[in-house]
């Protein structure tokens, strides 16, 4: 017996729906996962005297502050660490933040996906 065979317009009629679903669980998901993680590092990154939140509309944006971030070899070490988390929860800048002096903030934009692709 041969296999029955789909039309192909309804197989892109149907991978068309699957993709929307799939951007539309992702749209709500990414900011709920990005809030997640900052949530299970505030206890640890707190004994560090180091503060952790969110900004930006979708929550995509990192925040760090805590006066060990002055150096920047401290900031790159520590993007080397978190880099791909940040990355794969498609966060769009992580900013360090030391003091509230104007030149007291250093800020790295992420090169990671939009919530909107697969």
């Amino acid at each position: 017996m041969k296999p029955r065979q789909i039309p192909t317009k309804k197989i892109t009629s149907q991978r068309e729906i699957l993709k929307k679903k799939m951007v539309e669980v992702q749209q709500r998901d990414f900011p709920e996962l990005r809030t997640a993680y900052v949530d299970s590092k505030k206890e640890a990154l707190g004994e560090q005297h180091v503060a952790i939140g969110l900004a930006g509309e979708r929550r995509e944006i990192l925040k760090f502050e805590g006066g060990m971030f002055k150096p920047e070899q401290v900031q790159k070490d520590f993007m080397k660490n978190i880099y791909g988390i940040v990355s794969d929860l498609r966060f769009k800048k992580v900013v360090y933040k030391w003091s509230d002096a104007p030149e007291g903030h250093h800020q790295y934009e992420i090169r990671s996906k939009e919530d909107t692709e697969i």
